[in-house]
């Protein structure tokens, strides 16, 4: 039962962090700026927070702690936003394709 339970959950496929997925949408050279900046606007439209999270950590380098403590959650909130705003980010710029 564990077996199909891990197969049907992915246990075979291949392990990549969060960080890892997001890079391979659009290698640093093919960033979209405004691609970028309009789906970080509709990120905040659906969750304002996650926004806040992703510009602290991605852009100012902040620590989970960190960010916990200006919005008053626990660090362990910050890094399950963070993770799902990751996925997010990446669907909608993947959606998008590296030239749009």
């Amino acid at each position: 039962a564990k077996g199909k339970n891990r197969d049907k959950r992915g246990g075979g496929a291949e392990r990549v962090t969060l960080d890892t997925a997001i890079l391979d949408v659009a290698p640093a050279g093919d960033v979209d700026i405004e691609s970028l900046h309009i789906a970080l606007d509709e990120l905040a439209a659906l969750s304002p927070r996650q926004a806040q999270i992703v510009e602290w950590k991605f852009f100012a380098d902040m620590t989970a702690e960190d960010i916990a403590g200006l919005l008053g959650v626990t660090s362990r909130t910050v890094e399950s936003d963070w993770a799902m705003a990751k996925i997010w980010l990446q669907r909608r710029l993947g959606a998008a394709g590296p030239e749009a």
